[in-house]
């Protein structure tokens, strides 16, 4: 089976095959990408990577298909009335300890003179509808990993955008827990998640709200999902750059990984889900539900499932499974493969399902 590396353009109308619902009409043959920036440089790294048709995409640079709205942008929205906003910033000027959460200032209170030093000292002091914003900076250590939302409905965003708010989790830990039934009113919008050894985000019995976000270079050992792991979850993701992510073993989802029955809708709108890659299925992202699931405007480009035998896995874009509705629209699936020690195996390089 040869790679994929066809685009799929979904347009008007319906049509229903084996479970999987698709917008849809007419294939169209690849762009060149020969011209792109850097190009030399990503096919480089490729060739060094475990995954190697994924490394040509895994710099964000130029993801996006023109015309595509930027997934980068986070400034603070209108304060409601009623609404309190708490600060962080682990740089601020009366912290005695700048970039350690550790060392941090006495009369800290959340305030824009006395902003907390971490985010989960401000998601612990919040109250739901509350909002958090995160001044610039680059954040790690204790109480900026392994960070748990509370079950409240709080707005928690960047002050800047992803480019200027960073997690760095340095290999240890992961960087949100939806764990507490979060519903799609927990907002964590506009930051950069990168260097998770958990996965960047865990969902669990929750539906939490993901928008803005650069989720980068993360990877799960032991779990599926090397960005956003979800278990009985329902997120919406939107406005993403997911790449560069993996998981290993017999682990499903590269990038993204959902598991659901009825009474979850997962839902993922213009995001870049590239140069991810997984041993098992979904290179890009594997979701097994049994409700309804829909991918709507996305590039899914690059993603590898790169397989330690020739067994007959699948899905080096997507992988679905279960009972559930799928509609994918709009979208862009280009380069994904299904690989051992470098030659085409398996079968779907861009698209496997058992849906249905």
């Amino acid at each position: 089976m040869k790679p994929n590396t066809h685009v799929l353009a979904f347009v008007f109308g319906y049509a229903l095959l084996g479970g999987v619902q698709a917008e849809g009409g007419s294939h169209h043959a690849a762009p060149s990408y020969a011209s792109r920036p850097r190009k030399a440089q990503m096919d480089a790294r490729c060739e060094q990577s475990r995954f190697p048709s994924a490394r040509r995409w895994h710099d964000r640079a130029d993801l996006r298909a023109p015309g595509e709205p930027a997934a980068h942008r986070s400034d603070a929205e209108a304060v409601e009335p009623g609404r309190m906003v708490i600060y962080v910033d682990d740089d601020a000027a009366l912290d005695p300890g700048p970039v350690d959460p550790t060392v941090s200032d006495p009369a800290e209170d959340g305030s824009p003179a006395h902003p907390f030093d971490s985010i989960q000292k401000a998601l612990d002091a919040a109250s739901s509808d509350d909002e958090i914003l995160v001044r610039d900076g680059v954040y790690t250590r204790v109480g900026n990993k392994d960070i748990h939302y509370n079950g409240t409905t709080v707005f928690l965003h960047s002050e800047h955008g992803p480019e200027s708010c960073i997690l760095d989790l340095q290999g240890l830990g992961a960087g949100f827990y939806f764990v507490s039934h979060e519903t799609p009113a927990a907002i964590l919008d506009g930051f950069t998640i990168r260097h998770g050894s958990y996965a960047a985000i865990w969902c669990t019995y929750s539906s939490p709200t993901i928008r803005n976000c650069i989720i980068s270079d993360n990877s799960n050992y032991d779990y599926d999902g090397g960005g956003i792991s979800g278990f009985y979850a329902g997120p919406t993701i939107s406005n993403c750059i997911i790449s560069g992510n993996r998981c290993t073993g017999s682990n499903e989802g590269g990038g993204i990984h959902v598991f659901n029955d009825t009474g979850y809708e997962v839902t993922i709108t213009n995001c870049t889900i590239a140069g991810n890659g997984t041993e098992y299925r979904g290179g890009g992202l594997a979701i097994s539900s049994d409700g309804q699931v829909t991918i709507r405007d996305c590039l899914i480009a690059g993603n590898t499932v790169s397989l330690p035998s020739s067994a007959s896995y699948g899905g080096g874009g997507i992988y679905l499974q279960g009972e559930g509705n799928y509609l994918i629209a709009q979208c862009t699936i280009a380069d994904n493969a299904v690989v051992c020690g470098g030659a085409p195996v398996g079968f779907g390089g861009g698209f496997s399902s058992t849906a249905g």
